[in-house]
Order: C-alpha cells, then structure tokens, then sequence
C-alpha cells in the first residue's frame, strides 16, 4: 500500500497536465464567442481571427512545473515531498498570475471594450489539482517525518 502511495503525486501532476489540454478561457464579443484557448493554447500563443496571440509566460510556467512534478513525484527520498509540494506552490502561482497577465490575450479591435473573458473548466481544475498537489504532499511529508522519528 505504502508503495502505491508514491504514485500520487505524479498522477495529480499528470492530471494537470491533461487538463491543459481542456478549455481555459472563452473570448467572446457582444455574446459571440470569438475563441475558446485550452492552457496550451495560451501557454504556446494562437491565432485568433487572423490575429497571432502572445504565448502567456505563467500558462507556460505552470505547464513547465506540471512536467516537472512528474518527474520529481519519483524521486525516492523523504525529499520528494518537500520538492513536489514547492513545484506545486509555483504552479499554483502562475495559475494565479494567468489572469493578472490575461492582457497576453490582445485582439486588434475597434470594439475591445467589448470583449468578454470567461474562465473554463480546465483552469478551475488545474487551480484545485495543484493545491491539492500541495496538501498532499504537505501531509505526506508530515507523516513520513513522524514515522522516521518513531524509528
């Protein structure tokens, strides 16, 4: 059982990654819906209506560290909870500066007040996979710390 526990967090990183494959935002203008961009879609850059998008640099961060916990869910100290727990933390933060920077999002228009961006079920679920990410691994790194010290 103690074995399997060690799959966790890679899942839930792994988890992350496919949700940035899901919808993150809708733009729409006046109630027509211009584009729906998935994280890849913001983290990499689009073309919308002819208009190339800049790559968001947080999209792409939070993408990097999902990879990137991945991996680090391997490692086979008491340590890979501590290092997954600060990746999910700084995944978790770029998730959050998504928005802040969503001004990436720029479509040359006489109507720009108008536009509308609604936030999808892929970022909702990247944001509550990664604090689950970090509540896990906390707990876990809690518990493994205890019992190394029983021993």
């Amino acid at each position: 059982m103690k074995n399997s526990k060690r799959y966790i967090s890679p899942s839930l990183f792994g988890l992350i990654v496919i949700c940035f494959f899901l919808p993150f935002v809708t733009v729409s203008c006046q109630g027509r819906q211009i584009a729906t961009l998935s994280g890849i879609d913001l983290a990499l850059g689009k073309a919308i209506e002819g208009q190339r998008m800049n790559p968001n640099t947080f999209a792409l961060l939070a993408f990097i560290t999902a990879v990137i916990g991945i991996f680090a869910g391997f490692l086979k100290n008491i340590k890979n909870n501590i290092v997954s727990s600060i990746i999910g933390a700084a995944g978790f933060v770029c998730v959050l500066l998504i928005k802040s920077d969503i001004s990436s999002i720029k479509i040359e228009s006489q109507y720009i007040k108008l536009l509308k961006i609604e936030y999808r079920i892929g970022l909702i679920l990247v944001v509550i996979l990664f604090i689950c990410v970090v509540i896990y691994n906390l707990i876990s790194f809690y518990l493994n710390r205890n019992e190394i010290k029983d021993e």
